[in-house]
């Protein structure tokens, strides 16, 4: 039922599929460093992953179980990574969740996520994303290096962090924006166009 933490750290397997088990808790980093690991399916009983795969450079593919409504650093560094879901019932991501999947470039977010936290698509591939439309935080850096050019930016939205898109990118806006004193902007129902400058 359960996998502790860093069980299977730096080990040398190359699939992992709990579909037929009862398996509902990976600990923190279960299968972090896990450089040969290439294909993940979890069960629907699993409910959050915590670093679970964390620098796992040829993972590539992953299904995650409808259960999961926690993600923390799930697959930061992983750099192979192409193919994931995220079931409807996450409202959240968390710090870093995809930080570093260069070769990600399609993600469909759930309708019932509200937060990106800090740092969650920093260098991503994708060049565009819908975001949906309960979304109310993009956190600090939530974007940041990644390929992105135009992003649209839902009603519901009530704060946009510092430094949430590209480095060197303009945005452009059809309406004005509050800037916060940290930097970050707050409430818009914007069409966000990222220039390259």
């Amino acid at each position: 039922k359960r996998v502790y933490p860093y069980a299977f750290r730096y080990s040398q397997l190359k699939s992992v599929d709990f579909t037929d088990t009862n398996l509902q808790y990976l600990d923190e980093g279960a299968f972090a460093d896990c450089y040969a690991l290439k294909t993940v399916i979890l069960n629907d009983l699993v409910k959050s992953l915590l670093h679970t795969f964390a620098w796992d450079n040829s993972l590539e593919e992953v299904r995650v179980g409808s259960a999961v409504t926690t993600l923390v650093g799930t697959f930061r560094g992983c750099s192979s990574l192409k193919t994931v879901n995220l079931p409807e019932g996450i409202t959240a991501l968390g710090f870093g969740v995809f930080d570093g999947c260069s070769s990600l470039k399609e993600l469909v977010l759930p309708k019932t996520l509200i937060d990106i936290d800090d740092q969650v698509f920093v260098s991503c591939g994708f060049e565009t994303i819908i975001l949906p439309s309960k979304l109310e935080n993009i956190g600090d850096d939530a974007f940041f290096g990644c390929a992105l050019k135009t992003i649209t930016i839902p009603a519901s939205v009530k704060r946009i962090g510092v430094h949430a898109f590209p480095s060197g990118a303009g945005v452009t806006t059809n309406a004005s924006m509050t800037k916060m004193s940290d930097g970050s902007m707050r409430r818009t129902d914007l069409v966000i166009t990222l220039k390259p400058t």
